[in-house]
């Protein structure tokens, strides 16, 4: 049940949970609990379930779902369609039948309307729902929240479900709390895109063997298997894959092409953890593999998938902090020289 927490995810921060959250939350994730579609019914339906379980909308139990300060539950999302094609040549063989057994030329709108929403009736009786269960996990003492999709839908559910359900808002993470005190002030070179961030980690990891000593951390650090440079208005992305693609001549071209890296698959070994991930757009992170320390899928899984999910956390700060405090000084132009410099001899 545990093994997927971490993998693949947005961060986001909510609110102080207020006095009493247990019994208030379990009442909350009842309400708004999974119910299931219709026997004849099309569209989609979402709520809340158990990760253990995600056939139980059941939270009376708080052992079941509440696991110290993670609150750990499943948004489930069952879709119910039939193939537009085939519902479409039905319905026009229904209409047609109409018209033979009616002596009419056409069928009227309200006739069609009726005989399509007979077919919708009789089709979603045939036709079994898909079933997506997304891991959430909110550490409720250090307000953030997990959510274990990237996609924009997906994401859209969840954000509304998890206000109705909860009465407080999931806002998006965002870099600035990585940011030193003396910088939060100043929010302006936040409008740099997250590919800036990429690329001057590549460059550091090449530009001191892999080795990155700062003041507060030191870790080993390197481009991994699979880079991707975006599109920037050009027929399309340029995906690199292998054993170091950060060597390929094709990357050193989109470098100095100034393509845009959009996804870079990325490794950092601190002492003897090794985490794997990919960076994707606005700070995201997917395919992440956490050195596994407890084995099997109890609750000690949950812990220290978590711990270790935190310590990459930290450790992504505090890179990015040193990008940011560089970015901000008045050598940055020298940066930037050194980076293009290292960009034309690749």
């Amino acid at each position: 049940m545990f093994q997927t927490i971490a993998t693949t995810f947005r961060r986001y921060h909510a609110p102080d949970v207020p006095e009493g959250f247990r019994d208030h939350f379990a009442e909350c994730l009842a309400a708004n609990g999974f119910r299931d579609l219709g026997e004849h019914q099309l569209g989609t339906r979402v709520g809340w379930v158990r990760l253990d379980d995600p056939l139980s909308s059941d939270f009376t139990d708080l052992n079941t779902w509440l696991y110290d300060r993670y609150l750990v539950v499943g948004l489930r999302i069952d879709t119910r369609n039939v193939s537009g094609k085939l519902r479409k040549a039905l319905l026009a063989q229904r209409c047609a039948a109409w018209c033979r057994e009616h002596l009419r030329s056409r069928c009227p709108g309200a006739v069609r309307t009726e005989l399509a929403e007979l077919l919708d009736f009789e089709l979603a009786a045939k036709t079994l729902p898909t079933m997506t269960v997304i891991p959430v996990v909110w550490n409720v003492v250090d307000n953030y929240v997990l959510f274990h999709n990237q996609a924009d839908k997906k994401i859209n559910v969840f954000v509304k479900l998890f206000h109705e359900t909860f009465g407080i808002p999931a806002e998006p993470w965002s870099v600035a709390e990585w940011l030193p005190q003396h910088l939060k002030p100043n929010h302006e070179w936040l409008s740099v895109e997250s590919h800036a961030f990429y690329l001057w980690l590549w460059f550091m990891t090449e530009l001191r063997g892999c080795r990155l000593r700062l003041p507060d951390l030191v870790v080993d650090a390197w481009v991994d298997s699979k880079l991707v440079f975006g599109t920037d208005g050009t027929p399309k992305a340029v995906t690199l894959a292998g054993e170091n693609p950060a060597s390929y001549a094709e990357a050193a071209a989109a470098l100095r092409n100034q393509r845009r890296l959009s996804e870079m698959s990325f490794c950092i070994r601190r002492d003897e953890r090794e985490f794997a991930f990919s960076f994707v757009p606005d700070y995201g992170l997917k395919s992440v593999k956490l050195p596994q320390v407890v084995s099997g899928d109890g609750e000690e899984a949950l812990y220290d998938r978590m711990f270790l999910y935190e310590e990459l956390h930290s450790i992504l700060g505090t890179l990015f902090t040193s990008f940011a405090v560089e970015r901000s000084s008045t050598d940055w132009a020298y940066v930037m020289d050194d980076i293009h410099e290292w960009m034309e001899k690749k």
